[in-house]
């Protein structure tokens, strides 16, 4: 009498939080994003399985810290929250001292025990039914690699402005799965072993924009990237003014060492207009969706205006001392 087949064993998940954006964002923040992780996973856990798909019951948690002031402030954070549903979680904050963002991220993938790999940044919010909207689109058959949706919440003139011009818009509410699709690396999911066949790329000198080059190198391979829309998280605004000239003059920094990687250095006035007109059009084009009022398009545009101007002066910056800069817009 043959044996019953004992069927695919369950895939254990790890998510691996890089601990730096944290700095610029309000606490509370950080605090929501952690107390979000606490209340979607136990559900998926006690169901054993997601899109038919089993997983293991613990799920790994890696923050990877900059410092020893963020590890601090983090165990702080965390306090007694993966603590009430026993066997859930298996917390392991990792040191990545001198680590930029998408360094963070890798670092934690080579850490992690799981088969199922989320990047989670610190600073964003998931939505109710995130996760399991994400892993049910990373376990099915032929993808590789998704991306859930990310919006900006429309408060205050800087929110209404930026949610216009970056992301997905606040209200938008889509089904499926797209593909070839322009992701963010704030909630991405793929399996443990397409990683690190296929790790985040290294743009030397920049230590953001690093997603659109791997996309496209994977898909010269026939690898696409996919997006999840209903798997949401909401970003933040700039956190006032310095995170706001952090933020702009850091771009800039990394748009001029994208563009000596492509040989194209004196390109970049020009990628700094396209950026600007890109943006003040998707202002026009979003306002009314974003929330923003008739009298508040003047100040909204100037705000744009201010921030890509400051992106270039980033450029000009990096090109006249690119080790300062190298050093001091490590965002």
């Amino acid at each position: 009498m043959s044996r019953p087949s004992a069927g695919p064993l369950p895939l254990r998940l790890s998510i691996v939080i890089e601990w730096k954006n944290q700095a610029f964002a309000a606490d509370a923040r950080a605090a929501a994003m952690l107390e979000r992780l606490a209340e979607q996973w136990p559900p998926i856990a006690r169901a054993g399985a997601v899109a038919g798909v089993p997983f293991d019951p613990c799920c790994e948690l890696l923050p990877v810290v900059d410092c020893a002031a963020a590890r601090s402030h983090l165990h702080a954070l965390i306090g007694s929250r993966f603590d009430g549903d026993p066997g859930r979680f298996s917390v392991r904050i990792l040191d990545g001292e001198g680590l930029a963002y998408y360094q963070l991220k890798h670092r934690g993938a080579l850490a992690s025990r799981g088969d199922l790999l989320i990047f989670l940044d610190s600073d964003v919010i998931p939505d109710a039914g995130w996760l399991e909207a994400l892993l049910g689109a990373a376990v099915q058959p032929g993808i590789a690699m998704v991306c859930g949706d990310t919006y900006i919440q429309p408060d205050g003139l800087m929110g209404r402005t930026f949610s216009a011009i970056w992301f997905s818009l606040p209200g938008s509410r889509r089904g499926g799965l797209e593909r070839d699709v322009k992701c963010a690396a704030n909630n991405l999911a793929c399996r443990a072993d397409f990683y690190r066949d296929h790790p985040f790329i290294d743009v030397p000198g920049a230590n953001r924009g690093v997603l659109p080059e791997m996309r496209r190198g994977l898909a010269a391979a026939g690898i696409l990237m996919y997006r999840c829309p209903s798997a949401r998280v909401s970003h933040p605004t700039p956190n006032g003014l310095g995170h706001f000239l952090t933020h702009a003059l850091g771009r800039g920094r990394n748009l001029y060492f994208r563009a000596r990687q492509d040989d194209d250095p004196t390109g970049l006035p020009v990628r700094v207009w396209r950026k600007l007109s890109a943006a003040a059009g998707r202002l026009l084009r979003n306002r009314r969706a974003a929330g923003l009022r008739a009298w508040e398009l003047p100040a909204a545009l100037a705000l744009v205006l201010s921030y890509y101007a400051l992106l270039g002066l980033g450029t000009l910056l990096t090109w006249l001392a690119p080790a300062a800069m190298r050093v001091r817009f490590q965002y």
